[in-house]
């Protein structure tokens, strides 16, 4: 069945090529060699990211290569931390206890707040005259960990800017009477004015 069938194709490529012929230069073109496919070779590696596929008697072209992923190129984050001192309004999210909390929820402090810019930084003043020093840290984000403004508990904020006029933070309570326990607070802030 197959030799028919090769015979067949073979007719209709003949008959093909010939009509083709017809309409071809008169000169003619020397043959051409043609390589053989090859397999791979069992030692071929793969990138560590991509999954091997079970062995086949597939042959594989000699000039077969294994692409792979341009590399990330990092791009810096924006900084819209304020150039100069300025007033913001800050809202907090209700209290996400983490742990053992017999004491129940903190209210954060809330309210305006005065970012004032320098050399590592800025610092933050809040409604409890607390004041907060923020140094960069990865990706555009300012971070402060140390005691809070009330000396009863150590704190981590996370702060970003999205814009220049509003930024989100993450804050993290551990009071000193209660170390099982973290009150995680969501804030976002609005820019009022310099001042």
């Amino acid at each position: 069945m197959h030799r028919i069938l090769r015979r067949v194709a073979f007719a209709a490529f003949a008959s093909t090529s010939l009509a083709f012929a017809s309409c071809a230069p008169t000169a003619t073109v020397a043959p051409t060699a043609t390589l053989a496919p090859t397999t791979a070779p069992a030692t071929a590696k793969i990138a560590a990211t991509a999954t091997a596929a079970p062995a086949t008697s597939t042959p594989v072209p000699a000039t077969a290569t294994t692409l792979s992923e341009p590399a990330a190129t990092a791009v810096p984050a924006a900084n819209f931390a304020p150039a100069k001192r300025s007033v913001w309004e800050t809202t907090a999210g209700p209290d996400q206890l983490i742990g053992d909390c017999p004491a129940g929820s903190v209210v954060p402090p809330y309210g305006p707040v005065l970012i004032t810019p320098n050399a590592a930084g800025f610092e933050w003043k809040d409604v409890q005259n607390a004041i907060y020093v923020f140094s960069p840290a990865a990706d555009g984000a300012y971070l402060y960990a140390g005691p809070n403004g009330r000396k009863d508990g150590v704190i981590t904020m996370t702060l970003r800017f999205d814009n220049a006029t509003q930024f989100v933070m993450q804050a993290a309570l551990v009071k000193n009477d209660s170390p099982a326990c973290t009150h995680a607070y969501d804030y976002k802030g609005a820019f009022k004015f310099d001042r």
